[in-house]
């Protein structure tokens, strides 16, 4: 069929059945259906040579239709042998065939199509994505100026203020926090009962040094003594000497008592940690075990009344065995005296100046000696009374620590019994979860795999949550370390497991 004219050209067009399809690129056909004076002549398709088409020839596709068809009007009808004009894209869809599609051909076209357009969706989008990422690495890049940077750090504190506050309402934190709290109350605890410590031996070392200085007196008042009246001053010493060795005496007995007092509270204090530890480890022992420990401190109470009670009666006894040779010695230093001053009588009768002024010294003498007596029974009296005093407050803080050990023994099994309940709760919840889980999995076979990967990543979450908490856990003990909290109130910290009703 020729093609002579424009009409024909579109007729072909609408007709897929008139469309040319090549089946080899040696194909040879009549080229008088190609405008040929020779009928039956058999020549090469014209896109066999490059260049020139010869008989036919092919514009670009820019060549405009509208162009051609006027061309065509105004040369009217060509002649027989002349050649025709065929667009590039007219003879490509003459090469493809026929314009009819079967419907699965057509399905696969349009399947085609739009994994065509999704492609080259999906590529702008990564274009896109590539374009952002790029503008946000250039902005990355760029410096920032005074305002920005003072507003990007304003950004950041308070975004860290938030995620701190968000971090400090988790229960885990919140518990962690308790125990910190507890840790600083009882380094404030332990710095006070030092402080108390260093308090009492102050004290001890003030009664020391006022014993010193009275010794000193003693000797200071023997040496003088010792000038006027050898026996008397003999036997001043010896009595000094007896008074120095009850005084040592009885502060080698203070000494024990307090050191026996601090090694029965120091027993005492890791006998409750002792037990706390079984408590923490056998709930079920824990009724018996505080049984026998109440026994035991009520042992130790009434083993240190009965030790306060034999202190006293020696104390007494002893105050009562000084006041009784101060006595004798007295009555000895006067029957002396009146010893002496007979004797003087009866020698100094012939002269009667040096037996006066023998008298008045005398008497002043004995006016000093009775000032000195007066002085050393009323510093006997202030120690006995401070004595007396320090004996209360010591009772009365070994009665305040007991009562503190009882109430942190009470506390400690309430937390025992409380982390024992929860422990119990976790367990039956993780069982009827096993158990609701398993029966799910029988029942929805189908979404195993859905469940696992949610499963893993749950265990990842978890996983992730008890990093964090351990980093917190992490950043609290240095925070415990720098506030100087001992490390056996940081232990409790250390070993406390968090997250187990999570896994």
């Amino acid at each position: 069929m020729a093609v002579t004219d424009t009409a024909s050209l579109g007729q072909s067009r609408r007709n897929p059945r008139n469309s040319y399809r090549a089946i080899s690129r040696n194909s040879h056909i009549d080229e008088s259906l190609f405008c040929s004076a020779k009928a039956g002549a058999k020549v090469p398709l014209p896109f066999n040579r490059p260049g020139k088409y010869g008989a036919c020839e092919l514009p670009s596709e820019d060549t405009s239709l509208r162009r051609l068809i006027a061309a065509r009007r105004t040369a009217g009808p060509a002649p027989l042998g002349e050649s025709t004009v065929l667009l590039r894209s007219d003879l490509e869809r003459m090469k493809q065939g026929p314009a009819y599609l079967t419907p699965e051909q057509a399905a696969a076209k349009r399947k085609a199509a739009e994994a065509k357009r999704e492609q080259e969706q999906e590529i702008s989008a990564q274009r896109k994505q590539k374009m952002l990422q790029m503008e946000e690495e250039r902005r990355k890049r760029e410096p920032l100026s005074e305002t920005q940077q003072i507003q990007q750090r304003r950004n950041d504190a308070v975004l860290r203020n938030a995620e701190a506050m968000l971090l400090e309402e988790k229960d885990e934190v919140k518990n962690m926090n308790q125990i910190i709290m507890y840790g600083k109350c009882v380094t404030i605890r332990d710095a006070q009962i030092d402080e108390k410590k260093y308090m009492m031996r102050e004290e001890e070392e003030a009664e020391r040094s006022s014993d010193l200085a009275m010794e000193l007196d003693r000797q200071q008042a023997v040496a003088a003594y010792e000038e006027r009246e050898r026996l008397k001053d003999e036997e001043r010493r010896y009595g000094a000497c007896i008074l120095a060795e009850q005084i040592e005496e009885r502060k080698i007995q203070r000494l024990l008592q307090e050191e026996q007092v601090e090694q029965e509270r120091l027993q005492m204090t890791k006998e409750i940690a002792r037990i706390k530890q079984l408590d923490q480890k056998v709930a079920e022992d824990k009724v018996r075990r505080a049984a026998v420990m109440a026994g035991e401190v009520e042992k130790i109470n009434s083993a240190q009344v009965e030790r306060k009670r034999a202190v006293a009666e020696r104390e007494i006894l002893e105050d009562a065995m000084i006041a009784e040779y101060v006595r004798q010695r007295d009555l000895r230093e006067q029957a002396l005296a009146e010893q002496k001053v007979a004797a003087a009588k009866e020698k100094e009768l012939e002269t009667a100046r040096l037996r006066a002024k023998q008298e008045r010294a005398a008497d002043r003498q004995a006016e000093i000696d009775e000032l000195r007596a007066r002085r050393y029974q009323e510093a006997h009296d202030r120690s006995i009374r401070a004595k007396e005093l320090a004996d209360r407050l010591r009772a009365a803080e070994i009665n305040r620590d007991l009562a503190e050990a009882r109430e942190s023994q009470q506390a400690a099994r309430l937390r025992a019994q409380a982390e024992m309940a929860n422990i119990e709760a976790a367990e039956f919840a993780r069982v009827l979860a096993e158990n609701k889980k398993a029966e799910q999995l029988r029942l929805v076979q189908a979404e195993a795999a859905a469940e696992v990967q949610q499963g893993i990543a749950a265990r990842a979450k978890i996983a992730r949550e008890m990093a964090l908490i351990e980093s917190i856990r992490q950043e609290k003990l240095k925070q415990m370390e720098a506030d100087g909290i001992p490390a056996k109130y940081r232990a409790e910290l250390a070993r406390k497991k968090f997250g187990k009703e999570r896994l």
